[in-house]
């Protein structure tokens, strides 16, 4: 099997559970296995700075791809090396958009995380995490980058509203686009970031081909990650689409999937 030089995996069920903020003991002595034989990891989530929570202290992790792709943190550096924002003239455009038609979402600057008008503040158990850095959007004083809007329409596929939107990107030239969605919703970035476009963009600072890389992840924020690495390895926990492009699967998140296919793989001992 070709030898790995970036180790990269999803953050929510696939290494803890949905809005877990411990990593597990056995995620934790992958971590530095994989350090000891100088191969770099990196998390890649949906997970912004404020989401992260505790796991910015993760130990033996090299690298965080955030918001599905929109910057990459050293830790080591404790510092931004890469960052794809959405630009404030369209970022206002989107919020005019999705506040005429009183649809929820969230999005998140290095601090808050703030919330349209429309809003519950009992919609997310995921968010109930962060009660104290939750905003409503009205607060902002927008100096600070943003770098992905979490829109919620109650769909499990293509929505109406999905579609509108995608019409008023192509109308307006905005340059952002619909990088993934999720079980409630869909994900809107800076045009063309997305998992796997931004570990390309890690893999070439290190010199590494991306058939070097090998990844693991669940949802559908993963799908591209997984189809286009070296070698993709979906979660049994993973959604069906996930697992259809994947090279591989490994065990569910409960059972520490990511490092039993890691040992199985002989990429750690």
């Amino acid at each position: 099997m070709t030898k790995f030089k970036i180790f990269a995996t999803d953050i929510d069920d696939t290494i803890v559970p949905h809005g877990g903020q411990e990593i597990p003991d056995k995620i934790n002595l992958l971590f530095s296995k994989l350090k000891e034989k100088n191969i770099i990891t990196t998390f890649v989530t949906g997970r912004d700075f404020v989401t992260i929570g505790d796991l910015i202290n993760a130990k033996n992790v090299d690298f965080f791809i955030g918001a599905n792709g929109a910057f990459i943190y050293d830790f080591k550096k404790k510092s931004m090396i890469y960052e794809n924002p959405i630009q404030l003239s369209d970022f206002l455009k989107i919020v005019e958009f999705f506040d005429g038609r009183k649809t929820r979402y969230v999005i998140m600057d290095a601090e808050w995380i703030y919330t349209s008008n429309y809003y519950p503040s009992n919609s997310s158990n995921f968010l109930k995490i962060y009660s104290d850095k939750i905003r409503p959007l009205k607060e902002c004083n927008f100096k600070n980058k943003f770098h992905i809007f979490t829109i919620f329409d109650n769909q499990d596929t293509t929505s109406e509203i999905q579609i509108e939107f995608q019409n008023f990107i192509d109308e307006n030239n905005l340059q952002v686009s619909i990088s993934s969605r999720w079980s409630w919703g869909f994900f809107v970035g800076a045009k063309n970031v997305d998992k796997m476009s931004t570990l390309e963009v890690l893999a070439k600072m290190h010199n590494v081909k991306t058939s070097e890389i090998i990844a693991f992840g669940d949802s559908r924020n993963d799908s591209k990650m997984i189809k286009n690495v070296g070698f993709g390895v979906a979660m049994e926990n993973a959604l069906p689409e996930v697992k259809e492009v994947a090279d591989d699967f490994a065990p569910p998140m409960e059972l520490c999937g990511v490092y039993l296919k890691a040992k199985q793989l002989k990429i750690i001992d």
